[in-house]
């Protein structure tokens, strides 16, 4: 349970620090809560997950490569709607961390599609892409 709300922490850090400061899509309402903003957060990492799923070899990671581009784009704009909501206390924080790691295999799973990113060039670059968008 330990490694499983670790690796939670660590996976919000992450996207929170590529996150950056940028605009603030107009389009799309800021969550209410952290609560929304952390099931928009799963929401996306699992659309991102299902998309990975599909990438085996160089032309499916190029047909994969634009809505990796737009799920991380959108990720990058949660992550800065995040960042401007007050911070938690380190009970709430310690209370959505164990709530969100019921879900260690969904996470597992995500985490070894994420890598496929790595593994081809023009998905490195899409998610870049995505990440910058609005700097």
């Amino acid at each position: 349970m330990f490694v499983t709300m670790l690796v939670t922490m660590l996976v919000t850090m992450i996207v929170t620090m590529l996150a950056a400061c940028g605009p603030e899509d107009p389009v799309t309402p800021p969550p209410a809560s952290h609560e929304e903003a952390l099931e928009r957060q799963s929401a996306l990492v699992g659309e991102i997950t299902t998309v990975l799923q599909t990438v085996e070899d160089e032309a499916s990671a190029e047909q994969a490569a634009p809505r990796v581009e737009e799920l991380s784009r959108e990720l990058q704009k949660l992550a800065v709607q995040m960042n401007s909501m007050p911070p938690l206390s380190w009970e709430e924080q310690d209370r959505l961390t164990r709530e969100r790691a019921r879900s260690g295999a969904a996470r597992r799973e995500s985490g070894r599609q994420m890598l496929k990113i790595e593994q081809y060039p023009v998905l490195q670059e899409a998610w870049k892409r995505g990440m910058q968008a609005g700097d």
